[in-house]
């Protein structure tokens, strides 16, 4: 009789939670973005123009928070 070994399943690629998070938390800054613009052209009767200026204001958010995210920091006590 040989004896059993213990097979592990095959590793799975692991999502890297914290670039989908970033993927997501962008999204639905441009989107909610521009659902404010349009709710706020509409109301003022204006033709679009609030709706381009939230939207590039919540990519830019967006963007930013993703840089800032991505930032190397030192460990604490190094300089």
């Amino acid at each position: 009789m040989t004896p059993q070994t213990e097979t592990q399943p095959p590793t799975s690629r692991k999502l890297p939670v914290g670039a989908l998070g970033l993927a997501w938390s962008l999204g639905w800054r441009i989107a909610a973005g521009a659902f404010l613009g349009y709710q706020a052209d509409v109301y003022l009767g204006w033709q679009g123009i609030l709706t381009l200026f939230f939207s590039m204001a919540a990519l830019v958010s967006g963007v930013r928070a993703m840089i800032k995210s991505g930032r190397v920091r030192p460990p604490a006590g190094k300089a």
